[in-house]
């Protein structure tokens, strides 16, 4: 009897289960990786993206929609009919060889094929994995990728010697004091020899165990404790699989699909109030119990002030000069470091106040207000951790001083000075479109009546 084919249908593979959806169906790049997942309406594609759980529900739907039964294809017909219910012989002694296969400790084309049984299971092997894990109730074969012998995975021993060969950080002490330790710790949780060993259980697992610990721990903030022990780990895998070739390069690849499958937390459950609190404006109450924690650091007291009375990021407050400063007219005008924007604003009498007691009690002889004890610019870092001494004294860890930007930004908005107006692109040193950016001049002056209503609202209403 002659052997017909056909063409052979790429069946998607679920990388959880390793089961066979059959009518959905797959593209991949030449490492491996899923390109997309689409279904067939009406003998055209339909591409349903790269994530196989959006895909499998998009495809569902479908099915339901036009209440769709998928038929297995008839890919091949063989010289010997395989059974439906697989009894012509032991599927333990097949999953054991299988395995073997896998692993790379036998090879199909050097197997000496000597009865029925490894006749019909070079046939089904090599006709169509998906297929045949299907048609014969065992999953493994849809892992078998490829008939090729496989070469021998990367041994867990090896893997943090490979990765520090590959290190190209400035000092050991990240190294010894964050990766190491995380590394060793997923090693000896997964308890396996080889990367390709490892399994999406196994990395539950360790997730799993890592979170349990935070909950005990009582951490704040269990989330990035749990991320910081991940993370680690991640940067090991990708160096690997960023310098490596061939099976390992794709054994680190189908790792970190694992890994990326995971949440974490469920950090919107976690950070609810923070993530609430972090989308909203001031009140003047808020405001009042934030001042008062920072009069005895008036660095700190200068910077909130600035922040929501012209929208100052850190970067231009470091470097304000006393020049930009119209004392008398109370007025600031500067052009902005990120963009160089003019930036203008008139001040409010309780800046102007923070201001002036700052250089009265910091006072220096060049062109800077803001100054180190050691007439040095202030760096982010540090202006950050004054800022967040302040904020933990208030009681207000989600505050952040680019948030006091975004603040008047929102209120501005609200009062009705649209991101259209004069005076809200001259406040947040924004561009004027058009031909009129060369005519038109952002002054102070132009800010006059929305400094006046952010000023009523922070400090005037009572809330």
């Amino acid at each position: 009897m002659a052997k017909k084919s056909g063409k052979k249908a790429s069946w998607a593979t679920n990388p959880h289960t390793g089961e066979i959806v059959e009518g959905l169906y797959t593209n991949k790049w030449k490492d491996g990786r899923v390109k997309a997942y689409y279904y067939l309406d009406n003998k055209k594609q339909v591409t349903c993206g790269s994530d196989f759980n959006k895909a499998l529900q998009k495809f569902e739907i479908y099915k339901r929609e036009h209440n769709i039964i998928i038929q297995a294809p008839k890919i091949h017909e063989f010289e010997i009919d395989i059974p439906e219910d697989g009894s012509l012989y032991s599927p333990e002694d097949y999953v054991k060889t299988l395995r073997q296969i896998e692993q790379g400790q036998v090879s199909i084309d050097s197997l000496n094929i000597t009865d029925e049984f490894w006749s019909l299971a070079e046939k089904v092997i090599k006709a169509n994995l998906p297929y045949s894990a299907k048609r014969l109730n065992i999953p493994e074969l849809a892992y078998l990728h490829d008939v090729k012998p496989l070469e021998k995975s990367l041994p867990m021993s090896e893997v943090w010697d490979l990765y520090k060969s590959h290190y190209t950080g400035s000092s050991d002490k990240d190294l010894n004091r964050n990766i190491k330790p995380a590394w060793k710790e997923f090693k000896s949780i997964v308890g396996r020899s080889s990367i390709r060993e490892i399994t999406f259980e196994d990395i539950t697992t360790y997730n799993l165990k890592i979170h349990k610990r935070a909950k005990k721990a009582t951490i704040k903030n269990k989330y990035r404790y749990v991320k910081n022990n991940f993370d680690p780990v991640k940067r090991v895998i990708r160096r690997l699989r960023d310098k490596s070739k061939g099976v390992i390069k794709q054994d680190c690849i189908t790792l970190l699909e694992h890994m990326n499958q995971l949440t974490y937390v469920k950090k919107e459950e976690e950070n609810k109030a923070k993530f609430n609190k972090s989308k909203k404006v001031l009140v003047s109450s808020e405001l009042k119990n934030l001042l008062d924690c920072s009069n005895e650091d008036i660095l700190v007291k200068c910077s909130i002030l600035l922040g929501l009375n012209c929208c100052i990021r850190w970067g231009d407050f470091a470097e304000i000069t006393k020049d930009m400063i119209d004392f008398d007219n109370k007025e600031y005008l500067s052009f902005r470091n990120k963009n160089g924007n003019l930036q203008a604003c008139k001040l409010w009498d309780i800046t102007i106040k923070a201001i002036k007691e700052y250089m009265d009690k910091y006072p220096n002889d060049t062109e800077y207000i803001f100054l180190t004890k050691h007439n040095n610019i202030w760096s982010d870092k540090d202006l950050r951790n004054h800022f967040n001494k302040v904020r933990t004294k208030a009681e207000m860890e989600w505050l952040t001083q680019d948030k006091l930007r975004k603040m008047t930004a929102t209120k501005a908005s609200q009062l009705g000075y649209h991101s259209n107006t004069l005076a809200y692109k001259a406040i947040m040193g924004r561009k004027i479109p058009g031909a009129d950016e060369s005519y038109i001049y952002q002054m102070p002056e132009d800010t006059k009546d929305l400094v006046r209503d952010l000023h009523e609202y922070y400090f005037t209403l009572k809330k």
